[in-house]
């Protein structure tokens, strides 16, 4: 059987859904649309954010993109950037290239790879950004799948002292692991989430 390619965000958003139904949904969705950059809606705002610190380039560049977005989009960037922009404020940080990572069970095949490297006052961070904190709010518990298959991908970035974070970009909530954190209770209900995914597209 074919592998069943997906990105971490598709898979997160099929985590994070409460109902069968809604999950269901996801994963239609996933199988049969294909990505295009302009239903992205964060594009634009996420590869702007990385170009800020690989680039070296001050965090009001930011705001140029603000303003180069689609009016539809434009408050909701703005409002974004201010939370973005309180989360770095005051912390000393220098980028590092975060390399490529994936996730696998059964057919299915994750895209993993971090959006950021980031050294964060000293401290080596792999960061995923989370935008959809108003359509579907990320606490504690919706994390810990997404942060399990983080910690656990194969990655090209080795370096085990980095704490693999996911940023909850409008409530400038840091959700961290470590390997330390992945009990093997976290990593069975990650399988079992990936079956679910895989039996929902298989029955599709």
């Amino acid at each position: 059987m074919d592998k069943i390619p997906i990105s971490f965000t598709q898979f997160m958003e099929f985590t994070t859904k409460q109902s069968g139904p809604a999950k269901v949904s996801t994963v239609r969705r996933v199988k049969y649309s294909e990505y295009s950059p302009a239903t992205d809606y964060w594009r634009d705002l996420r590869l702007a954010i990385r170009e800020v610190h690989e680039k070296n380039y001050s965090i009001d560049y930011l705001d140029h993109i603000v303003q180069k977005a689609n009016d539809k989009k434009k408050a909701n960037y703005a409002d974004t950037v201010e939370q973005y922009k309180k989360f770095v404020k005051n912390k000393h940080i220098e980028w590092f290239q975060p390399g490529d990572a994936h996730w696998s069970f059964n057919d299915l095949f994750i895209r993993s790879t971090p959006e950021l490297g980031l050294f964060i006052d000293g401290k080596p961070h792999l960061l995923k950004l989370y935008f959809k904190e108003r359509s579907e709010k990320l606490d504690k518990r919706k994390a810990a799948s997404p942060l399990t298959l983080m910690t656990t991908s194969e990655r090209a970035h080795n370096d085990q002292q980095a704490s693999i974070s996911l940023l909850n970009v409008m409530k400038c909530r840091v959700f961290e692991s470590t390997p330390n954190d992945v009990t093997s209770d976290r990593l069975l209900s990650l399988q079992g989430e990936a079956a679910h995914f895989i039996q929902i597209w298989n029955s599709l």
